[in-house]
């Protein structure tokens, strides 16, 4: 058993000894190019969230809800500056951009405005008649946030429109 052992242990050195030496071959054709993948969007980030109320500003005469990096939110000051930061809220009849504007009553609106900062957004909301009516999108309710970096945006894409924006940045819900 032992010089079993041994002429196989002597067989293997002697593989790797003497088996490897040779000159390298000449390379061979480089395959055919493949096809063009989908634009990725790797860099773009969206952010959804629910709204469970609003807070009232005294002094700014309007109601607010804030979201910042501690709720996840990431905006760079770079994208703050030259990205596309858009904001939508679920209505009755599906993802509106903001600013959004509903009527109040028959001779006012409300108005929805987005604000953004680096790594903060307020939405507020204010009455054209400068009342302090509640909100008429009651909470709970969605807010998606997307993050669009410079050089990023796809032409011909409405991005008031939600769900062409998600199809075309393959965004998920």
């Amino acid at each position: 058993m032992k010089t079993y052992k041994i002429t196989y242990l002597f067989l293997i050195l002697a593989i790797a000894i003497f088996g490897c030496n040779g000159t390298d071959g000449e390379d061979g054709e480089d395959g055919a190019v493949g096809a063009n993948g989908v634009d990725g969007n790797a860099n773009v980030n969206s952010f959804n969230y629910t709204i469970n109320g609003y807070e009232y500003d005294n002094s700014g005469g309007y109601y607010k809800t804030d979201i910042t990096s501690s709720q996840g939110l990431v905006i760079s000051s770079d994208d703050l500056l030259h990205g596309a930061l858009l904001a939508y809220i679920e209505t009755s009849a599906g993802w509106a951009p903001l600013p959004y504007t509903s009527l109040l009553g028959s001779n006012a609106t409300q108005i929805y405005r987005p604000y953004f900062d680096v790594n903060h957004f307020e939405m507020r909301i204010q009455n054209s008649n400068s009342s302090n009516t509640e909100p008429q999108i009651n909470p709970p309710f969605g807010l998606k946030i997307v993050v669009i970096p410079q050089g990023m945006v796809i032409q011909d894409v409405d991005l008031n429109q939600y769900e062409e924006v998600k199809a075309a940045y393959d965004l998920e819900d």
